[in-house]
């Protein structure tokens, strides 16, 4: 079988964009705010779709300017709430300031700029801010879904949702996930064999739970992971010991970033959306997972 998916991810390093067949994760969205500023104005951009606690990379950079190079530059100053993270002048000389932090709320992080220079001296300034890549699970094989967004601002990951492929192989599953018209990706799939491949990164909204509600919360792609497992989900075809493990390595790794209890690793069926309208995974032992879990 491992044999098959090494064939498998060889082939698409020619179907696929270089970064899309690698082994290592692309890299985190880019946000940006781009505003133009005269010589004695000031403005305050607050940074946007932050997860609290999360590490994230700034950069303040002077774009443009009409004024003389000796003559102009922007004072920034980072902070993260009432905290002063960063304080720097940006002039042509030095033309980015950098900082990173860890957002204390959602909407805590701003930067502050003050236009200096001649008078009628105009100013183009961009703001950047990137979250830096979580820790990866060592081992795991790495193809990019196309079928995947952006958390809500402020969302941060709090719930598993377990799911069966129905699909009879994980070469057909990963197709079906990179196929931009089946509108499905999950953030991992497993394999028979307990192969583990991520398709969507932790941080990201991968499209599994459809319409969905957990705990009074809808909307649970916008809050959770999911793990698709290889599996005809008829009740007759077995969940393989491999795929167990794979899913508690899974749940485990993800237990390092995030807080997830015992009662938020649930089953597709349970959060689909009028009820009924998904049974899966059929089967499958939740007991069995939590078991792997507690004795770690």
């Amino acid at each position: 079988m491992r044999l098959l998916i090494t064939a498998f991810f060889a082939s698409l390093v020619v179907a696929l964009p270089r970064h899309m067949a690698s082994q290592e994760p692309v890299g985190t969205p880019v946000h940006a705010e781009t505003l133009t500023l005269a010589a004695g104005r000031d403005a305050v951009v607050r940074l946007l779709r932050l997860e609290p606690g999360r590490l994230y990379n700034l950069r303040v950079v002077l774009s443009g300017n009409t004024s003389p190079a000796s003559e102009s530059w922007l004072d920034v100053e980072i902070r993260n709430g009432d905290q002063k993270v960063a304080a720097d002048r940006i002039d042509p000389g030095a033309a980015v300031i950098r900082a990173a932090v860890q957002p204390r709320s959602p909407d805590a992080v701003s930067a502050q700029i003050q236009a200096g220079g001649e008078i009628g001296a105009v100013y183009r300034a961009r703001v950047e801010w990137q979250a830096v890549p979580v820790a990866w699970m060592p081992g795991v094989n790495w193809i990019a879904s196309p079928n995947q967004g952006l958390r809500p601002p402020g969302a941060s990951v709090n719930a598993v949702v377990v799911h069966a492929t129905v699909i009879p192989t994980l070469e057909k599953t990963l197709y079906h996930f990179l196929n931009r018209g089946s509108q499905v990706s999950s953030h991992y799939v497993v394999g028979k064999d307990g192969t583990i491949v991520q398709m969507v990164d932790d941080t990201a909204r991968a499209w599994h739970a459809g319409v969905s509600e957990l705990a009074g919360s809808k909307n649970v792609n916008d809050f959770s992971v999911g793990i698709e497992i290889v599996n005809l989900n008829d009740g007759n075809d077995r969940f393989t010991e491999p795929q167990y493990k794979a899913v508690a390595a899974i749940i485990h790794h993800l237990r390092q970033q995030y807080s997830i209890p015992d009662s938020r690793i649930v089953s597709h069926e349970q959060v689909a959306r009028p009820p009924g309208r998904k049974n899966d995974p059929q089967g499958f032992s939740f007991p069995q997972v939590l078991g792997m879990l507690h004795a770690q």
